[in-house]
């Protein structure tokens, strides 16, 4: 059986509370599951593998984490797949249902289109809506140092009343995820970039991803993830000054390399998981006082406790205390970038607002960029 990506069920962690209604059939009664799957330009996908997940505990633990589903079918001509099993594999011991998901997979994961589909089996019968494949037909341009993005909304396979849309990117050293780079986005909302947030070869490419939540229990809930464009996005015009140097956080003096490795796959084996609540700063330590700052990217960085800011400071020389804050952004922000410091400095702080109950819990990179 193949394995799968992760990403597309992060709900696993907390599987032991997403219980739904009554179940209509008891523990000995066979339950079945069935839908079509609709290609990208609407026909019917035969032979295409479809993977159904029990987000259960149980299973959670033994299909690999997740990465594999519990059990998996083959399309035939029509489209048409089905799934056979036991009331209580979807039941709890006192008849509450599980939430399942259906999806496709194949070997070309995750670049492919991929629909999920989640609900709880609540029937004897389950007749699942179309699996319908979006391909989006994501494209790019690069103008003036900046990358525009465009996307073709779900409309374009009949969808419509979605809940909202994500922007993913992709690095080549990424695990399972795509966490180079995440934004939320609104429908028909431009984008734009900078385009040194992309790394040069730390990037792999790009996807848009798209949710419709389910409005009750016994509705469906829709999550869209279109093809990935994997076009080149080239660093020009930048040199990236960071890669490899010491960087440091509060309460600890280790080094820590992960946050300027160039790698953005999970925690903790590429990126900084903090446990502790005291971090209120990390530290990025280039080495030499570089004479112009252009920019500081920071990758999928997160807090616990209250909201605030995060601030940015460079300084030469710390010896006698930290600069002044230059420059913030809100804490409900997960990547960002300051551009335009144009600033001498060797290091470079990203500090929390002085809040009680709150630390930088994680961060997954660090970048510190400048002009050529």
């Amino acid at each position: 059986m193949k394995k799968f990506f992760l990403l597309i069920f992060p709900i696993l962690l907390i599987v032991s509370c997403n219980l739904g209604p009554q179940a209509e059939y008891g523990p000995d009664d066979t339950v079945k599951i069935s839908g079509k799957c609709i290609d990208t330009d609407s026909t019917s996908y035969d032979d295409m593998e479809i993977g159904l997940w029990i987000l259960s505990t149980e299973s959670f633990l033994t299909d690999f984490f997740g990465l594999t589903p519990s059990t998996y079918t083959v399309t035939d001509s029509s489209g048409y797949y089905e799934f056979l099993r036991k009331g209580r594999d979807f039941t709890t011991s006192n008849g509450s249902t599980y939430k399942v998901a259906v999806m496709n997979y194949n070997t070309n994961l995750p670049l492919e289109p991929h629909t999920r589909i989640d609900f709880y089996p609540l029937n004897l019968e389950n007749v699942v809506p179309d699996l319908k494949l979006w391909k989006a037909n994501c494209s790019f341009s690069i103008d003036n140092g900046n990358v525009n993005f465009s996307f073709e909304g779900v409309e374009s396979i009949g969808i419509t009343d979605v809940d909202s849309y994500r922007f993913e990117v992709k690095a080549k050293i990424d695990g399972i995820g795509y966490n180079l780079w995440q934004k939320k986005i609104s429908k028909g909302q431009t984008l734009s970039f900078p385009s040194y947030i992309f790394g040069g070869n730390q990037y792999l490419g790009w996807r848009i991803l798209c949710e419709k939540k389910a409005p009750s229990d016994s509705d469906f809930g829709f999550i869209y993830m279109s093809e990935t464009d994997t076009t080149s996005i080239p660093l020009t015009g930048y040199t990236l000054i960071s890669l490899g140097k010491n960087s440091f956080r509060e309460a600890t003096p280790d080094t820590i390399k992960t946050l300027t490795d160039g790698g953005f796959g999970p925690y903790p084996s590429y990126s900084l998981s903090i446990g502790s609540t005291d971090v209120s700063w990390v530290v990025v330590d280039l080495g030499q006082v570089y004479d112009s700052i252009f920019s500081v990217v920071v990758y999928g960085i997160t807090h616990n406790g209250e909201s605030g800011k995060y601030y940015l400071i460079l300084d030469e020389d710390t010896t006698d205390g930290w600069d002044e804050k230059i420059d913030s952004i809100s804490m409900d922000e997960t990547y960002f970038y300051f551009e335009n410091l144009n600033k001498k400095a060797r290091f470079v702080r990203i500090e929390l607002s002085e809040m009680s109950n709150m630390g930088i819990s994680g961060c997954r990179e660090i970048s510190v960029f400048k002009k050529n």
